[in-house]
């Protein structure tokens, strides 16, 4: 799929029922934009919301302003993002809860001017919002299949305590990973140890463990990697170091080698007397 470009994205309000896939494409700067055209009853969409992407260019959220959300293939919709591209589009479609927790979301991808299923994301949360389990499937044929899903657990201050991590494999669910947290009493993450399944017995993979100053601020991240015959290894370490306002003035990345931590990159920040960042410097 080829680098993405910032579209124009023209909406029309209809009153009659949802339609999706009608697109006028035309050709603006030499550059080919698409109209989207989404229609629900009398509900207007409109712009709400931009989102920063790791791209440069944000995607559009059309929320439905209305009483009722659309439904496309027995799901309800309550809003939609578009991103377009030289010869195709991908969009992904949201569904959230009557608390306002996000349950459902379906990517599809254009395909000959209609709208394909690729993959859906399905979220269960308990009552004050912690995801309780994840689903994801894929598109085959005409049909949803399951591909993975993860199970997480909680402290009662809504930390993290495990995530379970399973795999679809011919019609049964297979373990695949587990991850376990722990925090210190002011609640800051302390350590992760993340196993893998081998069809018979969970094997040790990273075992992580930071360490904070007395205001939250991390000091040292330190991560080992499992070796089935060398046992833990070093694999990376960073430090931190801040000025009184909480800014970080300088990050040191260190790898394993030979059993011992050499230097590998160090990034440091400078700031005006109101906490901007003027610059930073790095240096491997």
């Amino acid at each position: 799929m080829k680098t993405s470009v910032k579209i124009l994205v023209l909406l029309l309000v209809f009153s009659c029922g949802f339609v999706y896939g009608q697109n006028n494409i035309q050709m603006i700067n030499g550059k080919k934009q698409i109209q989207i055209i989404e229609k629900t009853g009398s509900n207007i969409l409109l712009p709400t919301q931009f989102r920063e992407r790791l791209n440069p260019f944000p995607s559009l959220f059309l929320h439905n302003q209305g009483e009722k959300s659309t439904t496309v293939d027995d799901v309800k919709v309550d809003t939609v993002t578009v991103d377009s591209y030289y010869e195709n589009s991908v969009r992904s479609l949201y569904s959230y809860s009557s608390e306002g927790f996000p349950v459902i979301q379906k990517n599809q991808e254009e395909d000959n001017n209609a709208w394909v299923n690729t993959t859906m994301d399905s979220s269960i949360y308990d009552s004050v919002g912690n995801k309780l389990l994840s689903v994801w499937k894929d598109w085959v044929g005409s049909a949803w299949v399951n591909s993975a899903k993860n199970i997480y657990t909680y402290r009662t201050d809504r930390k993290m305590l495990t995530s379970l991590g399973k795999i679809w494999n011919n019609g049964n669910w297979k373990n695949a990973d587990s991850s376990s947290f722990t925090y210190d009493i002011y609640g800051n993450q302390v350590s992760l140890y993340k196993e893998t399944w081998n069809d018979t017995a969970w094997i040790n993979k990273i075992f992580e463990m930071a360490s904070y100053d007395s205001v939250g601020n991390m000091l040292n991240l330190t991560r080992t990697t499992w070796d089935d015959s060398l046992g833990w290894l070093k694999n990376q370490r960073y430090t931190f170091t801040y000025d009184s306002n909480k800014n970080v003035l300088s990050a040191i990345i260190e790898n394993g080698v030979d059993y011992k931590w050499q230097n590998f990159y160090k990034e440091v920040y400078t700031y005006n007397s109101v906490g901007n960042k003027l610059s930073y410097t790095g240096q491997f």
